[in-house]
């Protein structure tokens, strides 16, 4: 089971890091302002952590 969420987890964040990235590509090319591309990564940085931390502790509450 551990093994299983531990996938679920890297499939979680392939998945919200590709999405960001297109969402990312739609927001350049809208407004080519260079902070709209900063505040994007470091949000793509705070929910992927989010998501690790959230299915870390899943996994540890298996255990």
């Amino acid at each position: 089971m551990v093994h299983f969420l531990r996938t679920v987890k890297d499939v979680l964040i392939n998945l919200s890091a590709g999405s960001f990235g297109v969402f990312f590509l739609l927001v350049y090319k809208l407004n080519d302002i260079k902070s709209s591309m900063v505040t994007m990564s470091i949000i793509n940085g705070a929910i992927l952590l989010l998501l690790s931390v959230i299915i870390d502790k899943k996994i540890y509450d298996r255990r």
